[in-house]
């Protein structure tokens, strides 16, 4: 077997020690030598190397000491010692984002810049993801990197587009963005970026499916608290099973999928009006606008009914549609999910998100943190 040797040990309590303190989010050496079963001096040596990185704080003292004697000192994450950025890239725009390790936003901006497969795309985009970089009154060496949202399936090492043909992207491979771009990147589907920030957002997820209803259909598997891929990268893509046979078309060439019915664009051109119009006037009781918004709650309701057929687990909604969905709403379509199903005893879980419209930008930023502070980034 082999050893493991004194500077892998040392290398091994330095990324515990931060870890620890990143998730007390406020804590102390006692509390930490307890936590961690390490003795005093080994904590207080980390916490000078952590210090001295600027990956730690201390911040005053806690008010009282249960033994009686000198106060602990506080001790924190110096949360933006580290910087993420997220893009999502759209068909007809940008957004971007900066957040700290605890994933709280430090500045956002949007580029208004159609998606073209090109140099001279990628260029532009590039030198806006730099300049953007340049703007923040963070040390640069600290950026951990870029996470790039973007409407397609990537490969596992996320580094391919394996199916893009929402932005005619298929087969890009990430080095064109990247040679563009002066920090490390990854490629994201833009659903499972979305879906990670709900993780986030509520570390209690366990077994769920979250439904990204945007302008275009999304979808993300959560088991165990995390985004279950699948062999091939295709699990949660529901978008793209059939739900009328020989149905409305597609943009991924076939006729019938969940996008063409259950999309915001799909609810949109039934509507033939935007969202910011068509909802004031579905509350208002207008007859037209009630047809069209009880037959989309239908198609949702046969998606869901099916795909709980393989999965039975919570159902999560965020997306552009999040803003205006009301508890009735979910309410009618548990009940036409209820009427649709084999299931008379069955109850639908339906809940809404805690991110939004921009969960995929924010998500995109999160997985360099994770990779920083999961896989013993901090001391490397």
């Amino acid at each position: 077997m082999n050893k493991i040797t004194n500077n892998e040990i040392k290398r091994t309590n330095r990324n515990n020690v931060f870890t620890a303190v990143y998730h007390a989010r406020q804590t102390s050496k006692q509390q930490l030598a307890k936590t961690l079963q390490l003795s005093m001096p080994t904590i207080t040596q980390n916490l000078k190397e952590l210090e001295a990185l600027n990956l730690i704080r201390k911040d005053g003292f806690y008010e009282s000491s249960a033994s009686g004697g000198r106060k602990a000192q506080i001790i924190r994450c110096n949360e933006t010692a580290r910087i993420s950025v997220g893009v999502e890239v759209l068909k007809k725009r940008a957004y971007i984002i900066a957040v700290d390790l605890y994933g709280t936003p430090l500045k956002q901006d949007t580029l208004k810049l159609p998606f073209q497969n090109n140099e001279l795309y990628y260029c532009a985009l590039g030198n806006w993801i730099n300049s953007f970089i340049a703007s923040l009154p963070y040390d640069k060496d600290n950026i951990l990197g870029v996470g790039i949202a973007i409407q397609g399936l990537i490969s596992p090492d996320r580094t391919t587009i394996l199916f893009g043909e929402l932005m005619d992207c298929t087969g890009l491979y990430l080095e064109e963005f990247a040679r563009f771009i002066n920090w490390p990147c990854i490629f994201i589907h833009d659903s499972e970026a979305a879906g990670f920030a709900e993780i986030w957002l509520n570390s209690a997820l366990n077994d769920s499916l979250f439904l990204w209803l945007n302008h275009n259909f999304g979808a993300a598997l959560v088991i165990n608290g995390k985004i279950h891929q699948g062999i091939g990268s295709l699990s949660g893509t529901l978008e793209h099973m059939t739900l009328v046979p020989n149905g409305r078309e597609c943009y991924c060439g076939r006729s019938g999928c969940v996008e063409a019915y259950c999309s915001v664009d799909a609810l949109e051109e039934s509507a033939e009006e935007p969202l910011e119009t068509f909802f004031p006037g579905l509350r208002s009781g207008d007859g037209s606008r009630l047809h069209v918004w009880h037959q989309y709650l239908h198609y949702l309701a046969m998606t869901l009914n099916n795909t709980l057929m393989l999965i039975d687990c919570d159902l999560i909604f965020s997306g552009a549609l999040r803003p205006y969905l009301i508890q009735d709403d979910l309410e009618l379509l548990k009940q036409y999910m209820k009427e649709l199903s084999s299931f008379p005893f069955y109850e639908p879980r339906l809940r809404m998100g805690a991110s939004d419209q921009y969960a995929a930008v924010v998500g995109a930023s999160l997985y360099q943190i994770i990779d920083f502070l999961d896989n013993g980034n901090v001391f490397q």
